[in-house]
């Protein structure tokens, strides 16, 4: 989620982070500024609608699979916008199991964008929501943005031209 953290920084936003995991702070690293680091509560309907009470987002965004039904209603009943980035939807994923597609199809129509990370993951998304008007666009992977900025602020790409160009 760093890239993307950084850009919504960048452009003057209040950013709150929030984790599930106890190890997501440790991965975070220091290269992202924010106001708010937090763990996200268990998905209480209780504890949901009490932390988007709390932190009134205009923009709630969910990255890779944590689909969490209560704070996803929640935070769109209190007026976020939703976004569900880093989409993944593999082949043996719990979202295509026959007994929890009608649940999965349920959250995933309330995000204003799913951004899978291919085109494979797209048409799984599509074919799970068929007949449900929401948005679904390609996106890529922020980790893969992460490997660019790297490079970016690296001297090695200078390094790997001069080395690889002929002579």
């Amino acid at each position: 989620i760093r890239p993307l953290a950084r850009k919504l920084r960048a452009a003057g936003n209040f950013l709150i982070l929030s984790f599930f995991s106890t190890s997501g702070p440790e991965h975070l690293g220091d290269d992202v500024d924010y106001d708010v680091l937090t763990y996200l509560p268990f998905d209480t309907a209780r504890a949901a609608a009490e932390f988007a009470r709390l932190v009134k987002a205009d923009v709630f965004i969910i990255t890779k699979h944590d689909l969490w039904l209560n704070h996803v209603y929640f935070q769109r009943k209190s007026g976020a916008s939703l976004f569900f980035v880093n989409a993944n939807f593999h082949k043996k994923s719990r979202l295509n199991k026959w007994w929890m597609r009608p649940y999965n199809r349920f959250v995933l129509s309330q995000f204003d964008l799913i951004a899978p990370v291919s085109e494979l993951m797209s048409q799984r998304y599509q074919s799970l929501l068929r007949g449900i008007d929401t948005r679904i666009k390609v996106l890529g992977e922020t980790r893969f943005d992460r490997v660019v900025d790297r490079v970016k602020m690296s001297n090695t790409a200078s390094l790997i031209t001069q080395s690889f160009s002929k002579k």
